[in-house]
């Protein structure tokens, strides 16, 4: 987490289908949070992910 920027909860969202080993890349679009009542929940990030062009 420390060299890539992301936050805890974004770190703790993240699946096995985001991860690419072969292009060493890590889709991150989504954030984990707690509501009161609630549970966990994901949640999508602030900012769009960039795309692929």
């Amino acid at each position: 987490m420390i060299g890539t920027g992301v936050r805890i909860g974004e770190a703790l969202a993240v699946a096995w289908p985001e991860v690419d080993l072969a292009a060493g890349t890590v889709d991150v679009s989504r954030t984990l949070i707690r509501l009161t009542g609630v549970g966990l929940i994901w949640k999508s990030t602030k900012t769009e992910p960039a795309s692929a062009s």
